[in-house]
């Protein structure tokens, strides 16, 4: 099966948190890499005034796993941990916030599939309202329709309202799979 992983870091060497993510990702048995986007420098999204400047690398990587998906679910939030994610709090309210973090792993989509569970959504629920996932996705699957959309990923990326900033990363070139 197909899936769409976005991946995001505002801690530390944030090139190196995603290349070592992918590298980790890779070491799971039954997976295997099949694409990924150009990495993008974006506004956070979420966060507190305070974190305001602490600026985000996005991308996605698209996957092909032959495992079960709440295993290979399990094993994204293992690798988030040992790559020092602090918190798994997420806002609950609008005037909640979200944590800064060292890595971010989510699933976007898993081929066709719609499951709703306490710990595992997909769709992703707000894949289609943020453009720091829409045009990274839109690199790798611009004609992609997920379930419960009549829009491909280009058509909602190009409908979204002006937000965050989210531009071609500029710094080092190393790709999300090899460290330099």
């Amino acid at each position: 099966m197909e899936i769409c992983l976005a991946l995001g870091s505002n801690l530390g060497d944030r090139v190196a948190n995603m290349a070592t993510a992918a590298q980790e990702i890779l070491k799971i048995s039954g997976v295997r890499i099949l694409a990924q986007s150009h990495i993008y420098e974006t506004d956070p999204v979420g966060l507190s005034p305070e974190q305001s400047d602490m600026l985000f690398l996005n991308g996605v990587v698209l996957v092909e796993c032959k495992n079960d998906i709440r295993t290979f679910a399990a094993e994204l939030r293992r690798i988030e941990i040992e790559l020092g994610r602090e918190s798994d709090r997420q806002p609950k309210a609008s005037t909640d916030y979200a944590e800064a973090r060292t890595i971010d792993i989510d699933i976007i989509y898993i081929d066709d599939l719609v499951l709703e569970e306490a710990s595992l959504t997909v769709p992703h629920p707000r894949w289609a309202e943020r453009e720091f996932v829409l045009r990274p996705l839109a690199d790798l699957r611009p004609d992609l329709r997920l379930p419960g959309r009549n829009r491909t990923v280009s058509e909602i990326l190009v409908a979204l309202p002006a937000g965050a900033k989210v531009v071609p990363f500029e710094g080092r070139t190393t790709s999300t799979i090899e460290k330099e």
